[in-house]
């Protein structure tokens, strides 16, 4: 069952959202849709997926996902030191993948600002996560 969550890791990881829908409409082995749906949740990728398969499958969970207007920004911090990281959605289209703001502050002081692809922004999230950072 272990290589089936790391396949599953692998495609979660180079898929687009999407994509990721796309796939899931074509699977049909209960044992990946399992692992398929672990893969998503330890990537925090498409809340509303894993809500969807959750339901479809008749799993007692609560809802990971909770459609908002407007939703982030996420702001990590770190309790070790004075910089937080802004996390926002700038700009989304079809045809392009989402765009994300990421602002640095420090003692609540804007300092500067970059803008990520969604995959990147993924990244960089990872590596301040990695560093001690927390959402809050």
């Amino acid at each position: 069952m272990r290589d089936i969550l790391v396949h599953e890791l692998n495609r979660v990881r180079s898929m687009t959202d999407k994509q990721l829908w796309t796939r899931y409409g074509k699977m049909t082995k209960e044992d990946k849709l399992i692992k398929f749906r672990q893969a998503l949740k330890q990537e925090n990728r498409c809340p509303e997926l894993r809500d969807t398969i959750a339901h479809a499958q008749g799993w007692d969970e609560a809802p990971t996902y909770t459609p908002a207007i407007n939703e982030g920004p996420w702001t990590l911090k770190n309790a070790s030191c004075d910089n937080d990281f802004i996390f926002e959605e700038t700009c989304y289209s079809e045809e392009s993948q989402a765009e994300m703001l990421v602002t640095r502050m420090v003692n609540g002081v804007e300092k500067d600002k970059n803008y990520y692809t969604k995959d990147g922004a993924r990244i960089r999230w990872d590596e301040l996560v990695t560093a001690g950072y927390a959402l809050s």
